[in-house]
């Protein structure tokens, strides 16, 4: 009924002969009257919160390329996106005020995507500035304000709605990263600038689109910020160190998937599978092993491999961590210190191609049953194999073990450990060596393949 009124409403005189003939027309009216007042309020509120902090959120062009970013200190410390001021050189932070200003990179996060500037030539400003909220405390549907240089257009905001939480876009470094998802619009320039919640609170910065078109950037209402929660944490060691210092566990991990679970015969078990532990490092001297499962991490319970990734690396280097492990059956607890970990390192990664095309993985218990290994059979299993590479068409498969690598072309090296083969081909590489021999045993047979490295 009320649709019909609405409608109706908007055709002419046909609605108030409607109105009158039902005899509500007094109380429809009041009915409005009732509505649209919270209405009204709520949009002098908005208009009153964009007013305060709007003037703290700013543009960023680095070589005639901009972003967005927002003011986080009175000093004019801002926070943006790494991938906004990636060159680094000649950065300009303009106020939607006009005015303009030189900033340097304090620090600088890749895995983020997150960049800490500071304005270097404003002697005796005081900077407006916006507070970070609490991102764990977002819900879905709850109003949320973009503000942002869309385009380079200038300072302009839009409204939306939480459209979901933690979400993750995948790729390289998505085990770092957490996104509040927003239809908010947000276009290419609106990088770096602050998500706002109806309390003028900064609880994700936005980082991320879904494009109408990928040349044009315009907006499908899909749009990714990176959490408040985490982003502060970040802009804490950047303000220290001028780095972002992660803990290093020293292991290469999985995640237990059904038929793993179904090899080791468990109808319950999350957590992130073991796959390698590398030599001298934190998880060794700990006492972690190969097919070991870490199931917690001090006291956060881990769903799976990107989930440790993210506990271990905000977790700071030389802190003690309390690990839950399963291990074949029994539930151990193992103390560990971390190391700070090095970007050249892998801090706790799923497996990772350490030879081109190739997804390798020590054998283990949990290995040894998913792929009914005998128990005399050591080396380092191929779990998969790229399609489109230069192995693949050399004739190596998934299931092959790989048994030792010739890179001096007179010893056969046996590998026994993912190090153990990242060893060799450095060793390689040294040489300046384009290729090795791979020694794969193969359904039974021992077959020699050479493996170009350089790819």
């Amino acid at each position: 009924m009320w649709t019909r009124l609405w409608n109706d409403a908007n055709l002419g005189s046909g609605s108030a002969a409607l109105v009158k003939s039902t005899g509500l027309l007094s109380a429809v009216v009041l009915a409005w009257s009732m509505a649209l007042a919270p209405a009204s309020n709520a949009h002098e509120e908005l208009d009153t919160l964009v007013k305060e902090i709007m003037p703290a959120v700013v543009s960023i062009e680095v070589n005639d390329v901009g972003g967005s970013g927002f003011l986080i200190s009175s000093d004019g410390m801002v926070v943006t996106n790494h991938h906004v001021i990636e060159n680094e050189e000649g950065i300009r932070v303009e106020m939607n005020s006009g005015e303009s200003f030189t900033a340097e990179v304090v620090g600088s996060d890749p895995n983020t995507d997150m960049a800490l500037l500071q304005i270097v030539n404003a002697e005796g400003t005081v900077f407006p500035l916006v507070s970070f909220g609490n991102s764990d405390d977002a819900e879905v549907g709850e109003t949320v304000i973009a503000i942002g240089n869309p385009f380079g257009r200038g300072i302009s905001v839009t409204r939306g709605i939480v459209s979901a939480i933690d979400r993750q876009l995948g790729g390289r470094y998505d085990p770092y990263q957490v996104y509040i998802q927003t239809d908010a619009a947000i276009n290419f320039g609106n990088s770096g600038g602050p998500l706002f919640n109806t309390s003028g609170e900064v609880i994700g910065v936005n980082t991320a689109i879904v494009p109408r078109d990928p040349r044009e950037g315009g907006s499908l209402g899909i749009g990714f910020a990176m959490t408040s929660n985490l982003v502060q944490d970040v802009v804490d060691d950047l303000k220290k160190h001028g780095k972002v210092r992660r803990g290093w566990l020293g292991v290469g991990i999985q995640n237990v998937t059904g038929d793993i679970r179904g090899a080791i015969g468990v109808d319950e078990l999350t957590g992130a599978l073991v796959s390698s532990v590398f030599g001298d490092t934190p998880a060794e001297r700990a006492g972690i092993l190969t097919g070991d499962v870490i199931t917690n991490f001090n006291g956060a319970e881990v769903g799976d491999s990107g989930e440790l990734t993210r506990l271990v690396g905000q977790a700071g280097p030389e802190e003690e961590a309390t690990l839950t492990i399963w291990r074949n059956g029994e539930i151990l607890t193992l103390v560990v210190v971390l190391e700070e970990r090095d970007e050249q390192q892998i801090a706790s990664v799923p497996l990772q191609e350490v030879l081109p095309g190739l997804q390798l993985e020590e054998i283990g218990p949990v290995t040894r049953q998913e792929f009914s290994l005998d128990d005399d059979v050591s080396g380092i299993l191929i779990t998969d194999v790229d399609p489109e590479s230069q192995a693949y068409n050399d004739g190596i498969r998934a299931g092959s073990i790989l048994l030792g690598i010739n890179f001096q072309g007179e010893t056969n090296v046996p590998v026994q450990s993912l190090e153990d083969v990242r060893q060799a081909i450095e060793n390689a590489r040294e040489e300046g060596r384009p290729s090795v021999l791979l020694r794969l045993d193969t359904e039974g047979r021992t077959v020699f393949v050479p493996l170009n490295i350089e790819q």
